[in-house]
């Protein structure tokens, strides 16, 4: 059923994924998924797109069923030529008769913060059966700038944080064909990003955990048993089986030039 009731709303975790760019954040999102009891969850802002004309009020307005219906059609259908986005838009569908079509006769059911629990429970990823989930992880990982708003619409959530070795990032992003004026942009971003997450991390350090991306590519089982412990989850072997994934396009280059077939 795509309405779940507000106690197991209410008894369903929610943590979140924040990381500057090319980060792991996405790495971090495939490694939960693998996890039955786990739903690491696309990047979709619910819970800020809405955050400021209904987070703050005790009983929500009819408007709120206009508002997600506006902005799942903007996400889904506006017309768009970047890519990456349309690629991104094949892999994710939805439950239409909560993000479309929500039941305002049950609208008094919710507060804001089971209600943008609810809509990224009815979001449907490739492979992934969210029947027994118990523990929702939004990526998202511009909100960074948005940690303390969460805490405060959520006391319990913590933040899993990707963090890389900025040499790393602009390989990563020269490699992706990005211009020079882009990849100097990205650095400004990534020096931007970082300076936040320290302080984030200052100042909240029993929410955030650090995962640097070097350390998930030498000691991955190490790492995950740190992120599950962290998030009260338990640690499932299916969630090694994407360590592989950890070695970007450029590691494996390097492999291969050191070691190529022939000489085996």
């Amino acid at each position: 059923m795509p309405y779940y009731s507000r106690e197991q709303l209410d008894q369903t975790n929610l943590h979140f994924i924040i990381g500057s760019n090319r980060s792991g954040t996405t790495l971090l999102t495939t490694i939960l998924n693998a996890h039955p009891q786990v739903f690491a969850t696309p990047e979709m802002r619910f819970v800020m797109a809405l955050h400021n004309p209904y987070s703050y009020k005790n009983k929500l307005s009819p408007r709120i069923a206009t508002d997600i219906r506006q902005y799942v059609t903007l996400l889904f259908n506006s017309e768009n030529t970047n890519e990456q986005i349309n690629a991104w838009r094949k892999l994710i569908s939805f439950d239409e008769q909560v993000l479309l079509n929500f039941d305002l006769t049950s609208l008094d059911d919710f507060d804001y913060a089971s209600i943008s629990k609810l809509l990224l429970l009815n979001l449907r990823v490739s492979n992934k059966d969210t029947s027994h989930v118990k523990t929702i992880v939004d990526k998202n990982p511009n909100y960074i700038f948005y940690v303390k708003q969460l805490i405060r619409l959520y006391p319990t959530a913590k933040f899993l944080v990707a963090i890389r070795d900025y040499r790393a990032v602009l390989l990563s992003t020269k490699q992706s064909g990005h211009k020079k004026g882009e990849l100097l942009k990205n650095m400004f971003r990534w020096k931007w990003e970082n300076q936040e997450i320290w302080k984030l991390h200052q100042q909240f350090p029993n929410k955030l955990l650090l995962i640097p991306y070097e350390q998930l590519s030498t000691s991955p089982k190490v790492v995950i048993n740190n992120v599950c412990n962290f998030i009260g989850i338990e640690f499932d072997e299916n969630m090694l089986q994407h360590n592989k994934k950890i070695q970007d396009a450029s590691e494996t280059k390097n492999i291969q030039q050191t070691h190529p077939k022939n000489s085996i």
